[in-house]
């Protein structure tokens, strides 16, 4: 029993380390941005947010990042845009700003 308890361990981290080595292309982590921004961004997200397709690559990453760290709450955003960043990387968070500041 313990052998088992012991593989289904190392499996399961190996699994985890695994997952967390997967690369995110910046327009995969975007479908989720979509729902509430649009395809291009030309959405004012639950009707009150700036479009972030107006946006400059310095300003959306800035504002990401101030999310992230809880310290941003535009519109009362700040809960749900800080559970929407909170996994990224701040290289995905610069790569996710270059993206959205492109989108036309």
């Amino acid at each position: 029993m313990r052998k088992i308890i012991i593989s289904i361990v190392l499996i399961y981290s190996t699994l985890a380390a695994a997952d967390n080595n997967v690369v995110r292309t910046s327009s995969d982590i975007y479908k989720k941005c979509m729902k509430c921004h649009g395809a291009k961004g030309e959405i004012e997200a639950l009707g009150v947010s700036k479009k972030i397709s107006s946006m400059k690559e310095n300003e959306i990453e800035k504002a990401l990042k101030g999310y992230k760290m809880g310290v941003r709450n535009v519109y009362n955003f700040g809960g749900l845009m800080k559970g929407q960043v909170l996994s990224l990387s701040d290289d995905e968070i610069k790569k996710l700003a270059e993206y959205i500041s492109k989108l036309k």
